[in-house]
Formats: structure tokens, C-alpha cells, sequence
């Protein structure tokens, strides 16, 4: 499992919830060196926190060209398009997160893999014992309204 980090001053700064000072010290880091993509996490965490989700999947993208193999390009670009209620992208980058959880060299990453697709497997399984529960329903598509 990889540990990320951040510069103190950006970390304190996000963490009091000055996120322009955070957002303007990370860019500075890019500028330094653009190949960093640690820094490019830290930004896309930031826009998310402030909600700017275009611009945190554009940052997501940017991890995602520089470190293909992992999983956190697509853990921030599944967040990202979550944050911009754009669910079925963010359901295909949720899969390919967990398509590189699968492929990781650690077990502590891969056990993590396991813990979202137990989740995965019980959510499905509640919804199943939903439908399976609800009385069937026939809806006119015409006027949207039950038939009798």
C-alpha cells in the first residue's frame, strides 16, 4: 500500500479548510516538477473537498497517465465523477480501481480489493432480497402511471 504525502503547510491548510492556500501551494509543486504525481493527488483531493469536480477529474486523469498500474488515479477519478453525479462513468472507475487492486504486488492491498467486493456482493444481495419482497408493479410508459 502506497503512503501518500503532503507538503505540512498544504496539509495544514486543507485541514483548516483554507483550500485556495492549499490548491495555490500544490499547483506550485506541479510547476516545480509536473511529473510528481503525488502532487497531482493532493490537487484532485482538494478540488474534491471543494467540490470542484471538473477539476478534479481533470487531476485525477493527470495520476492516472502518470502511474497507470495504480489504483489511486481511478479511487480519485471514481470520486470525481461520483461528486459530479456521473454515476456510470464513475461505476467503470470504480471497476478498473479494483481491477488494480487485483493486480497489486502487496496483500494489504489486495485484502482491501476483497473488503469492497464483499461489499459489493452484499449490496447486490440486499437489493435482490428487495425486489424479490416488493409487489410487482405495471407502469404505462406512455403516461407514467400504474395500470390497473
Amino acid at each position: 500500500m502506497q503512503i501518500l504525502t503532503m507538503n505540512t503547510i498544504a496539509r495544514d491548510a486543507c485541514i483548516t479548510g483554507d483550500l485556495a492556500t492549499a490548491d495555490r501551494l500544490l499547483a506550485q509543486e506541479i510547476n516545480t516538477d509536473s511529473n510528481d504525481y503525488n502532487s497531482y493527488v493532493n490537487r484532485s483531493f482538494v478540488m474534491a473537498r471543494k467540490a470542484d469536480w471538473d477539476h478534479a477529474l481533470d487531476e485525477a486523469l493527470k495520476v492516472i497517465k502518470l502511474t497507470p498500474s495504480s489504483h489511486i488515479g481511478y479511487q480519485l477519478q471514481h470520486a470525481a465523477l461520483h461528486g459530479a453525479q456521473r454515476y456510470d462513468e464513475a461505476i467503470d472507475a470504480f471497476q478498473t480501481m479494483l481491477s488494480k487492486f487485483e493486480n497489486a504486488p502487496d496483500t494489504q492491498t489486495r485484502k482491501l480489493r476483497q473488503q469492497y467486493v464483499n461489499a459489493e456482493r452484499a449490496i447486490q444481495e440486499t437489493i435482490k432480497a428487495q425486489l424479490n419482497d416488493a409487489p410487482h408493479r405495471l407502469l404505462n410508459t406512455f403516461t407514467g402511471r400504474l395500470c390497473d
